[in-house]
């Protein structure tokens, strides 16, 4: 069950009508979460879900921002992001390794100095 919002305190529905005047704001009771919608013909077809709990600047941004006109700014966008998380992992792999090495490093020069290895003995097999 959806009930459509003409109005509102900051305009929003009037402003989504600037943007494309085939946007139509709606709240739906069931999910308690605002949706806009786009009118064709006699169809209102789910254009997204906003992820906010008031209707604000936000609002606008972000149907601006998930427009199909943007599609190819989002998926760079999107890349970029991935992107970065990959680098991030990476380094942060790369960081563990490092101080892993380095630990072992330093614990064998450390045994190494009081460990006295009989080479001559230590390919033989010692039968039991």
């Amino acid at each position: 069950m959806h009930v459509m919002i003409t109005e509102d305190t900051f305009d929003i529905a009037k402003r989504l009508k600037q943007i494309d005047n085939n946007y139509i704001l709606k709240f739906n009771l069931h999910k308690k979460q605002y949706e806009v919608f786009y009118k064709e013909s006699d169809k209102h077809i789910l254009q997204l879900v906003l992820p906010f709990k008031e209707l604000d600047k936000r609002t606008i941004d972000y149907v601006n921002k998930t427009r199909v006109q943007n599609i190819e700014k989002l998926i760079k966008n999107i890349q970029k992001q991935n992107e970065k998380l990959e680098k991030d992992a990476q380094n942060k792999v790369q960081d563990q390794a490092k101080t892993q090495l380095s630990q072992m490093g330093k614990y064998i020069h450390r045994k190494a100095d009081n460990y006295n290895i009989n080479f001559e003995n230590s390919y033989k097999t010692k039968w039991v």
